[in-house]
């Protein structure tokens, strides 16, 4: 009788954590901070487009899905896991509910960079002025943390990451 051969099949509980970004209290502090000062200044010279702030938001984040679900309608390939809106501090938005390649989050956020800053230059010349800025603000405040984050992960094909609530998680294999 012969021993079993083992059959090296590499599965999500094999990877290891390689490296874990936290953001605590003073990471949090600055992330508000920034939006807080910028809704100081616009109160101080332009109060009544402060109102416009939650549209704008909303207007973001609606740029954000369409560029991320154009991504994946064109793509051949199906992408694992399955994605959903989250509300949470620095990772607002459409986001994978569990591990997703680190890869895939790099391209998606450096997409959404760049077609973001695209479709609000494209209104440049319609909107008033202080209304771009407020969504090039907007625009930058949302995705800039994120490409912060990813960009600290080492970068592997093979990576994944796990976005939590206080934390992002590298795992490779």
């Amino acid at each position: 009788m012969s021993p079993p051969k083992t059959v090296d099949n590499t599965t999500i509980y094999s990877y290891r954590l390689v490296r874990k970004i936290a953001w605590g209290p003073l990471s949090m502090a600055f992330y508000w901070g920034a939006f807080v000062a910028y809704c100081v200044i616009e109160l101080l010279y332009k109060p009544a487009e402060l109102a416009l702030i939650p549209l704008g938001f909303v207007l973001m984040l609606a740029i954000h899905s369409l560029v991320i679900s154009i991504d994946f309608a064109s793509r051949k390939d199906r992408l694992r896991g399955s994605w959903a809106w989250v509300w949470q501090p620095l990772w607002i938005g459409l986001l994978p509910k569990q591990h997703a390649s680190v890869a895939l989050m790099n391209r998606l956020h450096w997409q959404l960079l760049w077609v973001g800053l695209a479709l609000i230059g494209c209104g440049f010349s319609w909107i008033p002025l202080s209304l771009f800025l407020q969504w090039l603000f907007l625009h930058c405040w949302i995705i800039v943390p994120r490409i912060a984050v990813l960009q600290a992960m080492p970068s592997t094909e093979e990576g994944l990451i796990k976005i939590g609530r206080r934390e992002t998680s590298y795992y490779i294999r």
